[in-house]
C-alpha cells in the first residue's frame, strides 16, 4: 500500500507486480498505471484472514482469501455475529446489508 501521493495516484493507492496483476487484468476492467523505474513508497501487506458467514464467506474464498469461522484468530470480521467484545477491543469488522456494503 502506498504511503506518498504522488502524479496518477494516492496515499493509499496499491502496487502489485505485473506477474501477479496480469491474469486479472486480462479477466477485469482495472484503473492501472505503470510504475516504470520508479519504485513506489509505501509497506508491504501481510496477507489477513477473515472471519465471514453466508454470502461473503462464498465469495471471499472464490477471490483467494483465507476465511475461518474462528473469530478469536481472524484478523478482521465479516458479517459475523456475537462479535460486538471482539470488535470493542478493535478489531476491524464489515457488514454486508442489502444495499452493500458498510464499513
Amino acid at each position: 500500500m502506498l504511503s506518498k501521493s504522488g502524479t496518477g495516484y494516492e496515499a493509499g493507492d496499491f502496487a502489485v507486480a505485473y506477474d501477479d496483476l496480469y491474469p486479472l487484468a486480462s479477466k477485469y476492467d482495472l484503473d492501472i498505471m505503470a510504475c516504470g523505474n520508479n519504485k513506489p513508497v509505501g509497506k508491504v501487506l501481510k496477507p489477513s484472514t477473515a472471519a465471514a458467514l453466508g454470502e461473503p464467506d462464498y465469495v471471499l474464498k472464490n477471490l483467494g482469501f483465507k476465511v475461518t469461522d474462528d473469530q478469536q484468530h481472524a484478523d478482521v470480521l465479516v458479517n459475523t455475529f456475537d462479535s460486538d467484545k471482539l470488535v470493542e477491543k478493535g478489531k476491524p469488522s464489515l457488514l454486508m446489508e442489502i444495499w452493500g456494503w458498510l464499513m
